[in-house]
């Protein structure tokens, strides 16, 4: 009975909770399923007294509940504490929009959101699950040290708490998605791996405003 609990804990899972990645990039209206063979649960409970699969079933469903409410808890604290580790400024519409109407500086700006894998290790950690050693954080780092942060603004925005109020002139469609708010009110979007950090200097270089 345990097993058919689980594998229909499984398939409750996938019906409740759909996510789907893409290959190399994650759409904003992407969702997927998880790997479950709703066939062999199906098969395994036919037969069985129908007060018998309701009670396997209820006994799942709030099992799955039980754990979707734990996992939630822990997720949020994890990714609080993920956040406290990051040097990154991380921005919500009214602040992008400030910083990109004021023009002091160019602005370059990563779209991202926690759930996303490809973020995660580029925005929040590495592919270690290292925070301190986030990509985007290590890059900005790098423009840092050599002066570049003098000009320009390094800043990721969390596309799943502010996706509603993302300025205009930013289209976001795949994450990480990321665009350079040049100072003279140029957006343009970063076409290619922002993990190239070549390629990047070469963006800022073409995109921005200051070189």
């Amino acid at each position: 009975m345990r097993v058919i609990a689980a594998s229909l804990l499984a398939a409750l899972g996938a019906v409740l909770d759909p996510v789907q990645i893409p290959s190399d990039a994650c759409s904003m209206q992407d969702t997927c399923s998880l790997d479950v063979d709703v066939a062999e649960v199906t098969t395994a409970l036919r037969g069985k007294p129908a007060s018998e699969n309701e009670k396997i079933y209820w006994e799942a469903r709030k099992e799955l509940v039980d754990l979707k409410t734990q996992m939630q808890k822990v997720s949020a604290k994890a990714y609080k504490a993920n956040l406290a580790l990051l040097t990154t400024p991380q921005v919500n519409g009214t602040q992008l929009s400030e910083m990109t109407s004021k023009a002091e500086k160019d602005t370059l700006v990563v779209f991202f959101a926690p759930w996303c894998p490809h973020c995660q290790q580029y925005v929040l950690h590495d592919k270690n699950g290292d925070p301190t050693k986030a990509p985007l954080d290590v890059f900005r780092g790098e423009l840092e040290a050599d002066g570049s942060l003098k000009h320009l603004d390094v800043v990721s925005y969390d596309t799943a708490a502010h996706g509603r109020e993302i300025p205009s002139g930013f289209h976001v469609q795949y994450i990480p998605t990321v665009y350079m708010a040049a100072k003279d009110g140029r957006k343009t979007p970063y076409q290619g791996n922002p993990g190239d950090k070549d390629k990047m200097r070469a963006f800022i270089k073409l995109a921005g405003s200051w070189h």
